[in-house]
């Protein structure tokens, strides 16, 4: 024995009390413990846990090593191979033949004898000195959690087990359980190959739990990272794992890393599974199924003092792991919460978009409706969470500011934004506020769109308090004068600003800058952004707003209320020419001198984007094109892309960008010049306007009206034209931040922090400069990027539509509420997201499974592990009971099927019906019946 080791017990064991030197069975605290390839993926996280302290019921691993060792003493491994080899993949009774074969082959062998001698000493030392214990026999993959692939339960568990001899078949249960027809289905189907599998085994004291289920440290119905779900049921937790019940749950929110409880629903809890109290076993089972008494089935199995003590172990974990979010099983015993299993969350597309919101002034209210419907209109395309962290920012910080010089702190203080899926949303509850007390009642028609459609005539209706209006008014031009001074602060003041402080330092130059340096530029210019923001809130969002709004109702009730396209006639056209109009003119001119140079047709036509643009270095009418070229670049170079976030590239870098625009003008080289046209434009508006104020004028106070109408005219097209130079100046500073960040990524990649240099894009500021300072790529961080650039192109491409409304992170249907008119939609609880219609395939028993046909959604009381081959082929699943946690929920999530829970789905679904299954909105739409017996039910 080497002189390391001393005895403790009759086992060989370290200083700490672990065992040491075992082969074939280490327990948790061993130091081969966490070696996944020896213990599989359970084994390995329960020595993590351990050995971190964690509250983790003792027990053991029976390692790998002692699987092959079985399989090589008794010849079983060429045998079953040889099984495995002749099975038709495409018959399931000959997929289940074999296996059985196999899985018989086992469990007739009996154990070598090296091998029960370590299992059989390790199970006594659990005893510690006490009669033989109580444990739970689970199987512990190598392949378990991988992120293409989660063998989550395949394999076997046994519970309550007790007795050397009991522990021994349970073992080799557990080994067969490799052989199982849906595991040896599910490894044909990944790729996996048979030869390769190896399997442990975990044997752990049972916990005598009053309460049990799963703990998942981010919401894998949302995917939010600030949420935390608990289901719970009475007894041991299999009657959650397994589906057997509708348990608690509990739905937890981080607000400022405070936790708190958001939502309680009481399940039915109908089932306790418990330990046979006669100590019998049945079918491998120490344990019991039996009714739940009907006073716990209308209590909570957990108190909220325990569900925060839970969350809060929780939290640990998770950051033990790693901050990666864990599915913890757990057990209460007494006052004591026992860790029974964590691992990573699979089959959820985790973002971590709440880190993105660390800048929040304010926190978020629970309840809150989200809309994209402003994101939709001003900040277009896919945001990226660099953009959103600092543009949000100074868009929040724009409104707080605002909002104090209203005089209302209601308004003040709360959320604006919040970024979702590579776009934002911003905060119907606060525009709901603000029109209500901002917006006098005859001016709101026209500004409800932003409001969910049910929403819209209460607010209308609202009172409103003039007073309060006018002093809204008078207290803005008191402390900042905004109604007129707005224009001259916009082009005296900031197009100034922009166009030299904005512009920032020559791209040529940022390397030449220290990292301290360097940073400090970046925040001088987000500087300049918000104080640009801060100054002109209120001119934009209530002088503009208000002023409007009033030219709209002057048209409708002094002209015509039955002309609906008056208000765009009198802005259509200009009387000067804004930038976009400038820039436009330019390029036709550009695409003007190509059209009639030979020389600049014949080198457009042959070479593409950026080619043409070099090739223009090599004649006289190329060169003359390129010094023009870049007169343009020098007004207009720091626009040009497809939308206004900061990862698309401008004109200054990529001259593509104008090679597309001037191949469109070159199509039609006859158009007429675009100031010309403007000209025109602007000329009907003028004299649709001279027919306007001449109606208006031969009404009652005509001269009062028109020369009302003519002040707010003028100010609404100079606002017009402003409103559009704005952006063009404004993108001489986000420019430079773009190239400040941009620089920031390319040292980031120099240093080898950074994959590539985009990948600056995808972290917030805040992130970003931590990761800065540090140099250290985490894990963690690495998954963000990797997540949120996936959202990202999805936005950027429009491959995945976002819900129009969201409310606690979840999809809300607003302006359609299907569930309230009687047309056969099903309100349940969505459990995987995704939308599906397809035939109903209702089966009331697994032996039923072969009636189900490719493309089907599946409706069915519960699922377990046995369900599983059928999960590759259908397209959707309605569950009647089990919760966003159970076995079904968590396999439609892995495998993209949309699922709902919905209670009675058997009876209120037909077999055969068209049905759709909409597991963002926890919904099942009823679309047609194929003559079947609808149950009461009438079909739409």
């Amino acid at each position: 024995m080497p002189p390391s080791l001393i005895k403790v017990n009759g086992t060989n064991s370290s200083p700490n009390g672990y065992a040491k030197g075992c082969e074939y069975a280490l327990t948790f605290g061993d130091d081969g413990a966490t070696d996944k390839a020896k213990v599989g993926g359970k084994g390995c996280n329960l020595g993590l846990l351990t050995q971190a302290r964690f509250p983790v019921p003792p027990g053991f691993t029976v390692t790998t090593a002692a699987y092959s060792r079985f399989m090589d003493l008794s010849g079983l491994k060429p045998k079953i191979l040889a099984l495995m080899s002749a099975i038709n993949y495409d018959n399931a009774d000959d997929v289940e033949s074999n296996s059985a074969t196999a899985r018989e082959m086992i469990m007739q062998t009996p154990m070598p004898m090296e091998l029960t001698s370590e299992i059989t000493s390790q199970y006594a030392d659990l005893a510690a000195g006490g009669s033989d214990p109580f444990v739970a026999v689970r199987s512990s993959g190598t392949a378990e959690d991988l992120a293409e692939a989660s063998f989550a339960g395949l394999h076997d568990t046994l519970l309550d087990i007790r007795g050397p001899e009991a522990l021994i078949d349970a073992v080799r249960a557990c080994w067969a359980s490799l052989w199982s027809a849906r595991a040896v289905a599910y490894r044909h189907r990944n790729g996996f190959l048979h030869e390769d599998v190896d399997l442990a085994v975990v044997v752990q004291r049972m916990v005598a739990a009053a309460a049990a289920g799963v703990l998942f440290t981010g919401n894998p119905m949302t995917a939010a990272t600030d949420e935390m779900v608990i289901n719970a049921s009475w007894g041991l937790g299999e009657a959650v794992v397994s589906g057997l019940v509708n348990p608690d749950s509990f739905v937890l929110k981080d607000v400022g890393h405070s936790l708190r409880i958001r939502d309680r629903t009481l399940g039915d809890k109908t089932h306790t599974v418990r330990r046979n109290p006669e100590g019998k076993t049945v079918d491998g089972q120490g344990t019991i199924t039996e009714d739940t008494p009907a006073a716990l089935q209308a209590a909570f199995s957990m108190t909220d003092d325990q569900v925060l003590k839970l969350a809060r172990l929780g939290q640990r974990v998770q950051e033990h792991y790693g901050g990666f979010p864990q599915d913890i099983e757990w057990a209460l015993e007494g006052s004591d919460v026992f860790l029974l299993q964590s691992r990573p969350i699979t089959g959820v597309d985790f973002s971590w978009d709440a880190d993105l919101e660390e800048w929040q002034m304010f926190p978020e209210i629970d309840g809150t409706t989200w809309t994209r419907s402003l994101a939709d209109e001003n900040w277009t395309g896919a945001i990226s969470p660099l953009m959103y962290s600092v543009r949000a920012f100074s868009w929040a910080q724009g409104h707080e500011c605002a909002a104090g010089y209203w005089g209302d702190p209601a308004l003040q203080e709360k959320r604006y934004w919040k970024f979702h899926r590579a776009t934002a949303y911003f905060n119907c509850d606060l525009e709901r506020d603000v029109v209500r007390n901002t917006i006098p009642p005859m001016l709101r028609p026209g500004l409800l769109a932003n409001l969910p459609v049910p929403w819209r005539e209460e607010v209308q209706d609202a009172t409103f308090s003039w007073f309060g209006y006018a002093k809204l008014y008078a207290r803005v031009e008191t402390m900042r004068p905004q109604l007129y001074k707005g224009f001259d602060l916009q082009k005296n003041k900031w197009y100034g600003k922009f166009s030299t402080e904005g512009k920032g330092i020559p791209r040529k130059d940022l390397p030449d800058l220290s990292d301290t340096a360097l940073r400090f530029y970046v925040n001088r210019q987000l500087d300049i952004e918000d104080e640009y923001t801060r100054d002109m809130w209120t001119w934009f969002f209530i002088n503009a707003r208000d002023m409007l709004t009033l030219l709209g109702l002057m048209l409708h009730h002094w002209y015509d209320p039955e002309d609906k396209t008056a208000f765009q006639a009198v802005l259509t056209g200009t009387p000067r020419a804004s930038e976009t109009m400038k820039a436009n003119h330019m390029l036709w001119e550009m695409s003007q001198r190509i059209h009639k140079s030979k020389c600049l047709t014949a080198a457009f036509n042959a070479n593409q984007d950026n080619a043409f643009f070099e090739a223009c270095k090599e004649f006289d009418d190329g060169r003359a094109f390129l010094e023009y070229y870049q007169s343009f670049l020098e007004l207009y170079g720091q626009r040009g892309m497809p939308d206004r976030d900061i990862y698309f590239k401008r004109r200054w870098e990529d001259p593509s960008i104008d090679y597309r625009s001037l191949q469109a003008m070159l199509k039609t080289p006859d158009a007429p010049d675009p100031q010309v046209k403007e000209h025109e434009t602007n000329a009907k508006r003028e004299a649709f306007v001279d027919v306007v104020t001449a109606k208006m004028q031969r009404a009652t106070l005509g001269l009062f009206k028109v020369e009302l109408f003519k002040v707010v005219l003028a100010w609404c097209v100079e606002f017009v034209i402003v409103r559009d130079d704005e952006r063009n100046f404004l993108d001489h500073c986000t420019l430079s931040i773009r190239w400040g960040f941009m620089e920031i990524g390319r040292r980031l990649t120099q240093y080898g922090v950074f994959e590539s240099d985009d990948d600056v894009w995808f972290l917030s500021k805040q992130e970003l400069y931590r990761l800065w300072d540090t140099r250290t790529m985490t894990p963690l961080l690495r998954a963000k990027i990797d997540a949120r650039r996936r959202d990202f192109i999805k936005m950027m491409e429009r491959t995945s539509p976002l819900p129009p409304y969201i409310v606690d992170n979840r999809a809300a249907d607003l302006d359609n509420d299907a569930s309230a008119d009687g047309s056969g939609v099903f309100k349940g609880i969505g459990t995987a997201k995704g939308e599906i219609t397809a035939t109903a395939r209702v089966i009331r028993q697994l032996k039923d499974i072969g009636c189900v046909r490719e493309g089907d959604i599946l409706v069915v009381n519960s699922t377990d592990p046995g369900w599983t081959p059928v999960f590759h082929i259908i397209s959707g699943l309605v569950l009647e009971t089990g919760g966003i946690l159970s076995h079904g929920s968590c396999l439609a999530r892995e495998y993209g099927l949309p699922a709902v829970q919905l209670a009675n789905a058997m009876q209120h679904i037909p077999d055969g019906a068209i049905v759709t299954v909409n597991g963002d909105a926890g919904t099942v739409r009823l679309a047609e019946t194929n003559g079947v017996e609808t149950n009461g039910v009438e079909s739409t």
